[in-house]
């Protein structure tokens, strides 16, 4: 009887030590879930971060694009040229650069074009005219660094007034 109590002390240390490796598995198994999650997460911010900058920075040169069709159109009504500008938005700074390419006669008849029947267009008839412009817009941020460049063709009807 006393080899039997031997053998089942034995087999019981043998078990307890199983269990305690099993458990430490177990633990490092789910750290490492756990740590690939947080990873995840805090990439996920960083990503979403970035977008919304990025987002942001391309609203600010559409404003740019808005704001130099504007810069065309007053420098037709005044007969003047159109300056570059420089625009600080928040965190941004657009740089909108307009530069008049060639003008050229309009193509068609008053009433085919620019809603001649309504007094407002002209066309090759009545001596129309149009001239067009490369407009170009860089959103720069002051912090993160995002950067955004449009360009845009524009076209200004001579003699018909902006709506």
């Amino acid at each position: 009887m006393g080899n039997s109590n031997v053998a089942e002390k034995y087999k019981m240390k043998k078990r307890k030590g199983t269990v305690i490796l099993n458990v430490i598995i177990i633990l490092a198994i789910m750290f490492a879930v756990v740590g690939i999650m947080v990873f995840l997460q805090v990439k996920g911010i960083k990503v979403m971060g970035s977008t919304r900058r990025y987002f942001e920075a391309f609203e600010i040169a559409q404003s740019g694009v808005d704001y130099g069709e504007l810069m065309i159109l007053n420098a037709a009504a005044e007969g003047g040229g159109v300056m570059d500008t420089l625009i600080s938005l928040s965190d941004f700074d657009c740089d909108v650069s307009a530069t008049r390419m060639f003008t050229s006669p309009v193509i068609g008849s008053n009433i085919s074009f620019g809603a001649g029947y309504e007094e407002i267009g002209k066309g090759a008839a009545s001596g129309g005219a149009q001239s067009f412009y490369h407009l170009e817009v860089l959103a720069k941020g002051q912090t993160q660094g995002e950067e955004v460049r449009l360009e845009v063709g524009f076209r200004k009807i001579i003699g018909v007034q902006a709506k």
